[in-house]
């Protein structure tokens, strides 16, 4: 739909433009600040942290999981953004932003990787109240990170819709991928489960 500017997207952007975007001297520059997470050199860092972390504790394929869920999930933004070829808003950009808007590059990876770290918490974490705070926080950073994008001019509400659905997608078969693999070694294992596969 985005590809074809079917108006059902046009006026779904319009729509969340007009609720995001103000003139707010404080918003303005959380949203600086906020959106410099989801860049792509601040996400490449963590992700080498955290694999390099779930190395050292010696969680070896939940640390390949991690790594390559991000790898692959940033290699897919590229080309789809090639494909699609959408020109960013033409509204004066808050921040600097270049490359092509759809999906938003930001949302993917932020999604990607803090509903990583979800999962990472949920299978090494044992305390259900450490559980869920993380969960809370991790996310609503990629929320965080997707609005920001709209406030600053550089993407589309649409741009982040789908980069969230594009991250979610890897998500959801990376780690049926990754608990297939499990599967294989033992036969009673779940997603979650804490074993020495972990």
């Amino acid at each position: 739909m985005v590809a074809t500017s079917q108006p059902v997207i046009n006026s779904f952007d319009k729509t969340l433009i007009n609720v995001i975007v103000n003139h707010n001297e404080t918003n303005l520059i959380f949203a600086r600040s906020i959106t410099v997470v989801g860049n792509t050199k601040t996400m490449t860092v963590l992700t080498i942290i955290a694999a390099a972390l779930l190395l050292l504790i010696k969680r070896y394929p939940l640390a390949l999981y991690f790594a390559g869920t991000m790898a692959l999930a940033n290699l897919t933004n590229s080309i789809v953004k090639h494909i699609i070829k959408r020109p960013r808003p033409t509204a004066h950009h808050l921040v600097h932003a270049g490359g092509y808007s759809f999906p938003s590059g930001h949302s993917i990876g932020s999604i990607t990787f803090f509903s990583l770290l979800i999962i990472v918490t949920i299978i090494l974490v044992k305390s259900h109240v450490l559980q869920t705070l993380a969960t809370l926080i991790f996310g609503s950073m990629p929320i965080l990170i997707g609005y920001s994008r709209i406030y600053l001019h550089v993407h589309f509400p649409s741009d982040v819709l789908g980069g969230f659905l594009l991250g979610l997608t890897f998500i959801m078969v990376s780690l049926y991928l990754y608990y297939r693999y499990r599967l294989s070694f033992n036969p009673t294992s779940t997603p979650f489960a804490r074993d020495s596969l972990n």
